[in-house]
């Protein structure tokens, strides 16, 4: 949980309160164990039973949460940001909003949720908004988000991606270097090492092309692609 209950101050009201936030507690707590067995409208329920009790940011959170796992996306972005209100710095909401509107495809509100979202430190949140920006055709900016993810998380997937839009940018060179960090992190990774393959193809390197196809057909020697492509390598060679 993000932040726990508010505890009552006054001696006197002390008794009274607590047993308030017991109830609210309690809900909250039911809710997520129904949660936790894929019981999601059990869970909504006892959120909102919680929420009755008290009005509380980690409240509206969970019940979006188990609005959105149930399906519920339109009410889960309401519960979202009523929590949000409550907490404007409970990133946590912001990204979870974005994802619901990648799932509806209303790109500009997922990509304006996931960018407050990453104000809040959710680190997550960036290789949406990256490709959010590599669905538009800004290459530039979705490299820019992808590479700000890895310096928190090292991903084969992500410098693949970061070399294939340099790629399509015309920059080999630096394709090729993002291709071969991918590949130190999965350096058995099929797709990287055709990516490399190809990348020397371009830049007229052959040899370098075939070594590394070579060391992906020993992987993968069922590989048709991988063979065709070997085949024409070697009758470049020739020439």
């Amino acid at each position: 949980m993000k932040r726990l209950m508010v505890i009552c101050l006054a001696l006197w009201i002390f008794s009274g309160c607590v047993s308030e936030k017991n109830v609210a507690t309690e809900f909250n707590d039911s809710g997520l164990q129904h949660f936790n067995e894929e019981d999601y409208e059990s869970a909504i329920k006892d959120f909102e039973n919680a929420l009755l009790t008290e009005e509380n940011a980690v409240f509206y959170y969970n019940k979006g949460m188990a609005l959105k796992n149930n399906g519920n996306e339109k009410e889960a972005i309401e519960a979202f940001e009523k929590a949000t209100e409550l907490d404007p710095e409970l990133g946590e909401a912001y990204y979870n909003i974005g994802l619901i509107y990648i799932e509806l495809n209303d790109l500009e509100n997922a990509k304006i949720n996931l960018e407050k979202a990453v104000d809040d430190s959710i680190e997550l949140a960036l290789p949406y908004i990256g490709h959010i920006y590599e669905k538009e055709g800004n290459y530039e900016k979705a490299i820019q988000f992808l590479k700000k993810y890895t310096d928190h998380q090292q991903e084969a997937s992500i410098y693949n991606q970061i070399g294939l839009m340099k790629v399509e940018l015309g920059n080999y060179e630096l394709a090729l270097d993002s291709f071969k960090q991918a590949l130190e992190i999965e350096n058995a990774n099929r797709e990287i090492l055709f990516n490399i393959a190809i990348i020397y193809q371009y830049l007229n390197e052959l040899e370098q092309a075939k070594d590394y196809l070579l060391v992906l057909l020993e992987h993968y020697p069922e590989d048709e692609k991988a063979q065709k492509e070997l085949t024409f390598i070697n009758y470049r060679m020739k020439e």
